[in-house]
């Protein structure tokens, strides 16, 4: 069977004596492919990098691919701490310039040369779970809001609750000009019982690939406690 100009499909007879095979092209060869995946991870090893971070990270599980993924923001970060003693330099040598020559006004605050380089967010496959985390963390005194919100926002925590405290007084002047309650027009942000969806969250979406598959369920039959 092949598809005719006309964009349907038609039968084809082949003549006596002649059969039809399927042809697979062989390259690279298995021996040449394993060489070249052997290199790769040759060249990972060498650099301190894990061999599925080059390749084959689309092939693994969602806890093997988190615990990939987090080994290379430590192989990330301790390169950045080496940057970050000439970045330093760098960044004191030109604003020591720049106050001199009068371009800039002289900083007083003391501790103008303590900067932090922050980089983008971290790789996640499961921003929900990454997020959850972050929060409980802040919110706990136990990690630093500022490191996340420059990491994702490239902003401070203080200037986003800027922004937001002028977004909510710009929609209490829009919700009074306009004759409306300010629970109708920001439900979710105010808490409003007003809101148009369903406000109750259902459950959590469970892990694709759980560490712990099967110990939980167990656990709670016996009345032991899941470790």
């Amino acid at each position: 069977m092949k598809s005719s100009p006309a964009g349907g499909a038609r039968v084809v007879s082949l003549a006596p004596g002649r059969d039809l095979k399927a042809i697979y092209d062989q390259r690279p060869s298995p021996n040449v492919a394993a060489f070249i995946r052997d290199l790769l991870a040759e060249i990972a090893y060498g650099v301190g990098l894990d061999a599925e971070v080059l390749y084959d990270i689309n092939t693994l599980g969602s806890a093997a691919a988190r615990l990939i993924l987090s080994k290379l923001r430590r192989w990330i970060d301790e390169r950045k701490d080496a940057r970050e003693v000439y970045m330093n330099r760098i960044y004191r040598h030109v604003l020591a310039l720049e106050m001199e020559a009068g371009r800039l006004p002289r900083c007083k605050d003391p501790a103008w040369e303590n900067v932090a380089w922050v980089g983008q967010r971290d790789l996640t496959i499961d921003l929900g779970r990454e997020g959850g985390l972050a929060i409980n963390l802040i919110r706990e005194g136990l990690a630093d809001a500022d490191r996340w919100t420059l990491a994702t926002e490239g902003m401070t925590a203080e200037s986003i609750l800027d922004r937001r405290a002028d977004l909510l007084r710009r929609a209490h002047e829009i919700a009074e000009s306009s004759g409306i309650p300010i629970t109708e027009l920001l439900p979710g942000a105010i808490g409003s019982t007003h809101a148009a969806h369903d406000v109750h969250p259902g459950p959590p979406p469970e892990d694709d690939e759980p560490e712990n598959a099967g110990n939980g369920e167990k656990s709670k039959r016996d009345g032991g406690e899941n470790i």
